[in-house]
C-alpha cells in the first residue's frame, strides 16, 4: 500500500510488476486518504474519516502528532492495520528535515515530520531512493535500503519522434509547483535566451507556473506554452511529456540540501524520451550524469545556462549525441537493474 501518487509506481505497481515474473505475486494499493468523503469525492481509492486515523495511531503509534496530509494519512495507517499481523516497509521520499526554501515551513509541516519519524520508527525496513536519504533515515530504522526510481522496460517505453524540428526548438521542462524555486533559479537565462532566439519556444508541462507559484516571464511570456494536465499516474506521465514534442529537456535544480538529497529521476526520465538534458551540477545530477554524454552539466549561473541553452539549439550534432547517449544510458536504470534489490527486500520482509 502506498501513498504518494508519484511514488506509487515506483515503490509500488513497478515492482510488483517485475516480481510476479520471478513468481512472487504482490497487490498494490494506490491509498490517497482524505480526512471527509462525500458524494462526487475523486481524491482516491479510499476514504476514511479524521476519528478513525486518530484511533490507528493512538494505537500502534502514540508518538505520531494528529494532523496530517494525504501521503503520511496513508502511511500511518498502512503501519497501524499491519503492524499487528506482520511487517511494515516504510519509503522515505524526501529530505523532510530540510524543507525547499521557498516553501513554508510552520506548525503543519513539523507535524508532518513528526509523522514521518514515527512511521520510520514503526517500520522494520525503511526504502530510500539516495544514499543521502539512507544517511538521513539511519537514525530512525535498522534496516535501510537505497533503491534508486527505476524505468518501465525498454520495451514499455514511448516510442519518440521520427525526426526533429530543424528551426524554432522547442525545449521543455515538467515539475509541480513544488519545483518553483528550481525553475525560477534559470528565469533570468531564459528570458535573455529567449530574447536571442525569438523562434525557440519553451514549453512547460505541470503545475509551476499557476496561481501564487507562477513566474512572470513562465506566465506572460509570447514564446511560453503551458500545459497542466492535472495528476497522470505513470506511465501515462510518460506519454504526456512525449506528447510536447520537445528537442531538448531542461532539469534546473537549486543547490540546497533538499535537492542534493534528490535522486537523478527527472533526467533519467527526458533521457528515456531520447530528449537532450541541460541539467544543473547538483547532488544527484552531478553524481549520475557525465558532462557531454549523458548530459550538459552547468553551475547554477545565469551565465552558464545562457551558454548550455544556446549551446543545445545551435547545434544539431550535440542535440544527437546527447539524445543517443542519454538513451543508452537510460536503459541501464530500468526494472531490471533494481528489481533484484526489490526481491532482495521482500525476502527479508
Amino acid at each position: 500500500m502506498t501513498g504518494d501518487v508519484c511514488f506509487h509506481w515506483f515503490w509500488g505497481e513497478l515492482p510488483a510488476r517485475w516480481l510476479s515474473r520471478q513468481g512472487i505475486y504482490l497487490n498494490t494499493i494506490h491509498l490517497k486518504l482524505a480526512a471527509k468523503s462525500g458524494p462526487g469525492d475523486q481524491r482516491g481509492a479510499s476514504a476514511v474519516d479524521q476519528g478513525a486515523v486518530d484511533a490507528a495511531l493512538a494505537k500502534y503509534i502514540p508518538a505520531a502528532a494528529r494532523r496530517l496530509g494525504d501521503s503520511q494519512m496513508a502511511t500511518m495507517m498502512l503501519a497501524g492495520r499491519a503492524r499487528p499481523a506482520g511487517e511494515v516497509l516504510m519509503s522515505c521520499d524526501d529530505d523532510w528535515w530540510h524543507p525547499r526554501p521557498w516553501l513554508p515551513f510552520g506548525p503543519a509541516y513539523e507535524e508532518a515530520v513528526r509523522n514521518v519519524e514515527a512511521g520510520l520508527r514503526a517500520a522494520a525496513g525503511i526504502v530510500v531512493p539516495s544514499a543521502r536519504l539512507a544517511e538521513l533515515v539511519q537514525p530512525f530504522g535498522r534496516h535501510v535500503t537505497v533503491i534508486p526510481p527505476a524505468l518501465p522496460p525498454c520495451a514499455d517505453w514511448p516510442v519518440p519522434r521520427a525526426a526533429h524540428h530543424e528551426t524554432g526548438l522547442r525545449i521543455g521542462f515538467v515539475g509541480t509547483s513544488q519545483h518553483w524555486g528550481d525553475l525560477a533559479a534559470v528565469g533570468p537565462a531564459m528570458l535573455q535566451f529567449l530574447a536571442r532566439h525569438p523562434d525557440v519556444t519553451v514549453v512547460l508541462g505541470g503545475g509551476a507556473f499557476r496561481g501564487s507559484w507562477a513566474l512572470p516571464w513562465a506566465t506572460d511570456h509570447p514564446q511560453v506554452e503551458r500545459y497542466h494536465p492535472g495528476w497522470v499516474l505513470l506511465p501515462g506521465y510518460y506519454r504526456f511529456i512525449a506528447s510536447l514534442d520537445l528537442d531538448g529537456f531542461i532539469c534546473p535544480l537549486v543547490d540546497c540540501e533538499f535537492d542534493r538529497a534528490k535522486p537523478c529521476l527527472k533526467p533519467l526520465e527526458a533521457a528515456m524520451l531520447g530528449l537532450p538534458v541541460i541539467a544543473s551540477a547538483v547532488g544527484s545530477y552531478a553524481e549520475d550524469l557525465e558532462h557531454e554524454e549523458t548530459a550538459l552539466l552547468v553551475p547554477n549561473t545565469t551565465a552558464a545556462w545562457l551558454t548550455a541553452l544556446t549551446r543545445l539549439v545551435d547545434d544539431a550534432d550535440l542535440r544527437a549525441h546527447l539524445s543517443a547517449r542519454g538513451q543508452a544510458w537510460a536503459a541501464t536504470r530500468t526494472i531490471d537493474s533494481t528489481g533484484p534489490l526489490w526481491a532482495k527486500v521482500w525476502a527479508a520482509a
